[in-house]
C-alpha cells in the first residue's frame, strides 16, 4: 500500500487517507482528510462578524457561515449593484468609492452550531446599540432570521413604503398603538424624537 506524509501534521498515512486532487502531481491532496476537515470547519464555522465604517464611525454587525473575505466582498457587490438592505451602510460604501480599507470587518464570537447564530446576532446589536447608540449602529433590524423584531426607524420606512401616497401611518408595534398620521418624515421625526429621518 502506497503511503504519504501529511504536510499539515507531518503524519504519515495510507494514501486512501487523502482526497484525490487533479491538479497534484501524485494525484492527491497535500494534506489528509482529518486536517482538511478542521480547515474546513474553522473556515466555516457559524460566526458573528462587525463591519466597522471608519468614515461615519458606525458598525454593522451579521451573521455568517462564510469567511468574512467573501462576506464583505457580498456587501460591496449588493452596493455597486445599489440592492436594498443596509442602506446606510451601502450609500457609505459607495460615497468611498468602494475603499476596502474604510470597512474593517472582523469576528465578534465563533458558535459551535448555527441555532446559535440569531440569537448571538441579537445580543451583539442590543449590546452595540447600548455603547455606541442606535444611531451609529447601521442595522435595520433587532437581528436574527426568525420572528426578527424592528426598531422604530424600519417601522416607519415600512409604513411609508405600504401607506397611502398622502400620509404615513405609524403604529408602535412593541407597545400596541397607534403614533399617528403624518404628512412627511419630518413630521415623524418630530413626534419621535428621531434626528436621522431630518
Amino acid at each position: 500500500m502506497k503511503y504519504k506524509k501529511c504536510n499539515k501534521c507531518l503524519t504519515r498515512f495510507p494514501i486512501t487517507q487523502f482526497y484525490k486532487s487533479k491538479g497534484a502531481k501524485d494525484g492527491y491532496e497535500n494534506q489528509c482528510k482529518k486536517c482538511v476537515r478542521n480547515r474546513r470547519q474553522r473556515r466555516y464555522a457559524p460566526k458573528i462578524y462587525e463591519i466597522h465604517d471608519l468614515i461615519e464611525d458606525k458598525y454593522y454587525i451579521g451573521q455568517t457561515i462564510k469567511p468574512l473575505s467573501e462576506r464583505i466582498s457580498h456587501h460591496f457587490t449588493r452596493a455597486k449593484r445599489q440592492q436594498r438592505g443596509n442602506s446606510g451602510l451601502y450609500n457609505s460604501m459607495r460615497n468611498s468609492n468602494f475603499d476596502r480599507s474604510k470597512f474593517p470587518i472582523k469576528t465578534l464570537e465563533t458558535l459551535s452550531s448555527k441555532e446559535k447564530m440569531d440569537e448571538a446576532e441579537k445580543k451583539y446589536i442590543k449590546l452595540y446599540i447600548n455603547d455606541y447608540g442606535e444611531n451609529n449602529v447601521y442595522n435595520n433590524t433587532s437581528g436574527g432570521h426568525k420572528d426578527f423584531t424592528m426598531p422604530k426607524r424600519q417601522k416607519i420606512y415600512f409604513s411609508r413604503a405600504k401607506g397611502v401616497k398622502n400620509k404615513v401611518v405609524v403604529y408602535d408595534l412593541k407597545r400596541r398603538k397607534w403614533v399617528g398620521e403624518f404628512e412627511t418624515l419630518q413630521e415623524i421625526s418630530k413626534k419621535l424624537g428621531l434626528g436621522f429621518l431630518q
